[in-house]
This record gives structure tokens, C-alpha cells and sequence, in this order.
């Protein structure tokens, strides 16, 4: 145990120090690598993979690698979430613009839903709904998320199951607007 908190504070470390590398990208681009590096998990459990990504969304600043780590880690969570629950068959990838210069991704399953008692907790180190879950992802992912200027949170619960978790990211200014200062 001692030996993962100390990988996570080095991961922490890295991603303060600036060590994400993030530009302009299409988010396209990175939730399509993403789904293939799960595709064949996907394919075992038989349980699909909706994508949802309008061709007019503006590109994103992120860094692609630790991007695409984010999805696979949350599709990877939705699909073990699925496997819990009879009849969960498709996992939602889905963006659209929620600001000016903002644009939300969601991941969403059909699984059981996080207990409102771990809602609190679900992005704490070592963390973890699941026997043999290290609970690192989601608090790796949302560090990643810091890094790249943007946020992960857990949505509330909607009544009709499943979770929902949105990653939110500084979208490029069009050539129109003004470029703002950082």
C-alpha cells in the first residue's frame, strides 16, 4: 500500500510540474484510439461501445496520451460497472460544447450506479467499489484532468441507473474571438 502512495504522489508530482504536454487536438481523434484500445474487452463482455461526437465540436487543449488514458480508464470502469447488471449492453461516449470555450465528454453504463455514501469518496486514492480494484484510476484520471486545465466529476444520479462521468475541457478559441490571456 505504501508503495502505491508513493506512485500516485509521483504521479501527482508529474502532471504539477507541467510534465503534460497539452496543444490543440480533435477530440475525435483521441476517443477513436481510445475505443480501440478497449474494443476487445468490449467485444468479450458484448456490450457496445455509442459514440456520440458532433462533427462541428471545436478542438480541445489537452495533451493526447494522458487524454486518451482518461477515456480508457472510465470506459474500462463503465464496462466493469455493466458486467454487474443483467441487461446492460452499451456504454455512451458523447461530447458537445457546454461553454464558449468549454467542452464536456461524458461516459455514461447502464451498470448499477455509484451508493450515494461513495459518491463522496469515488475519486479518492485507493478508493475502490470493486474486490480487486486498486481505486488509482480515477484518482490518476482526475489529476490528468487538473493537469490539462480542465475537471472529472461524477454526475449526479438521474433515477434511471447507470453513472455518469464528465471530463471537461478548454475548448480552442475560433479564429473569430479574441484570444484570452493565461
Amino acid at each position: 500500500m505504501a508503495r502505491l502512495a508513493e506512485r500516485l504522489r509521483h504521479i501527482r508530482t508529474f502532471v504539477r510540474k507541467g510534465q503534460v504536454r497539452t496543444r490543440p487536438l480533435a477530440l475525435d481523434e483521441v476517443a477513436d484510439a481510445a475505443c480501440r484500445l478497449c474494443e476487445w474487452q468490449f467485444q468479450q463482455a458484448r456490450v457496445e461501445v455509442e459514440l456520440a461526437l458532433p462533427a462541428t465540436l471545436p478542438r480541445v487543449i489537452a495533451d493526447p496520451v494522458a487524454l486518451e488514458q482518461v477515456l480508457v480508464n472510465l470506459l474500462l470502469n463503465a464496462l466493469e460497472a455493466s458486467r454487474e447488471r443483467p441487461g446492460a449492453e452499451r456504454v455512451s461516449l458523447a461530447a458537445r460544447r457546454t461553454g464558449r470555450r468549454e467542452v464536456t465528454l461524458t461516459v455514461s453504463d447502464q451498470g448499477p450506479g455509484v451508493p450515494s455514501a461513495q459518491a463522496a469518496r469515488i475519486f479518492a486514492p485507493f478508493h475502490s467499489s470493486r474486490p480487486e480494484g486498486l481505486g488509482m484510476g480515477l484518482a490518476i484520471s482526475q489529476s490528468l484532468m487538473e493537469a490539462m486545465g480542465g475537471s472529472l466529476r461524477l454526475l449526479p444520479a438521474d433515477g434511471s441507473g447507470g453513472a455518469t462521468f464528465a471530463a471537461t475541457l478548454l475548448a480552442e478559441s475560433s479564429p473569430t474571438e479574441p484570444a484570452t490571456r493565461r
